[in-house]
């Protein structure tokens, strides 16, 4: 009986210790503060649809989402539901869900087509045979991971420094008879025995990596003999930045380098050959990644109307100014 108030008691702290937290980080209504993670808006191309299609079928039915946040999910939720009721303890929250939501999901509903297109190319280079270890380094909730454990009988490791996103890859391996496992873990500290790995996987995280040199080197040393890396990342141009593209990158964040740093000879270090890599193959997708960027944007321009009758002028400016923007640093700085 003595222990039934102190149970209460304590989920009530509980429950206004989280109320708080939330309350405080709710003032800036994004999905990066939402997610606490700095690579959401990136990760939420992958997770929004992934997540939906581990859902039973709910169409014409009524959905009851709680802890709805800023409703990623609402408006996907409502395309099929009948009724979709979202609930959340910060009514600040809430009054959001419908204006960011839908403008979100017309963009990554335009995105998701290119992120399947590619996984499923780069994974085809590297030629996975059954029963082979593969490490995917920055796995997010694991797409590409459970893609290649499902699809050529291998056994993935992913790791990533967002608990979210791996405690989304976790739910999602619940049930699947494929081999996955997923930890939180920084990939510049994480060790594992010489020749555990016959491939390392990672896409578009390594830019984050300012030690580039002394990872490669570990890769190089997990990796069996005749192991196989395979890297997509973000470049730039031989040469310095312009000042625009330059402070771009600090506010980021980022470590770039050109193309050719990563392989062949060039102003930079030879990375992945000086760790000990040998037929170094690099590409320049600066061309795919325009067109891909180009065909977002046309999307957008070709709802204009109805972009802006469902919201602002004003948001309809700013999307397009940024994808502008960015087709612009892609085609000078990249």
């Amino acid at each position: 009986m003595a222990s039934f108030p102190k149970t209460a008691v304590h989920g009530e702290e509980e429950r206004e210790a989280q109320k708080s937290y939330w309350m405080e980080h709710s003032s800036d209504l994004t999905v990066e503060a939402m997610m606490l993670d700095s690579r959401a808006s990136e990760l939420d191309k992958e997770e929004r649809p992934e997540v939906l299609s581990l859902l039973p079928p709910y169409k014409g039915k009524s959905v009851l989402e709680l802890g709805a946040g800023i409703g990623r999910f609402t408006s996907e939720l409502a395309k099929e539901a009948g009724h979709v009721l979202a609930l959340d303890f910060i009514e600040s929250v809430i009054k959001k869900v419908w204006e960011f939501d839908m403008t979100t999901t017309r963009l990554q509903n335009n995105q998701l087509d290119n992120v399947i297109e590619t996984t499923k190319e780069f994974v085809a280079k590297l030629e996975l045979k059954p029963g082979q270890k593969i490490l995917d380094v920055g796995c997010g909730i694991g797409g590409g991971d459970f893609y290649m454990a499902e699809n050529f009988d291998v056994n993935v490791v992913g790791i990533d420094l967002s608990i979210n996103m791996v405690s989304f890859a976790l739910e999602r391996a619940i049930g699947r008879k494929c081999s996955v496992e997923f930890e939180v873990a920084d990939c510049t500290k994480k060790t594992y025995p010489e020749n555990t790995f016959d491939v390392i996987y990672s896409r578009d995280t390594i830019l984050h990596i300012q030690d580039k040199p002394t990872l490669f080197r570990s890769f190089f040393k997990w990796l069996k003999p005749g192991g196989k890396l395979l890297i997509s990342d973000y470049c730039k141009k031989l040469g310095a930045p312009s000042e625009d593209f330059a402070a771009y990158i600090k506010q980021r964040g980022y470590d770039l380098h050109d193309v050719d740093a990563y392989g062949q000879a060039s102003f930079y270090t030879h990375m992945l050959k000086n760790a000990g890599f040998s037929k170094v193959i690099t590409e320049d997708r600066t061309n795919q990644f325009l067109k891909v960027l180009q065909r977002e944007l046309d999307a957008v321009e070709m709802d204009k109307e109805g972009f802006i009758r469902d919201f602002s002028q004003e948001d309809y400016d700013e999307i397009v100014d940024g994808w502008k923007a960015k087709l612009k640093r892609s085609s000078v700085d990249y």
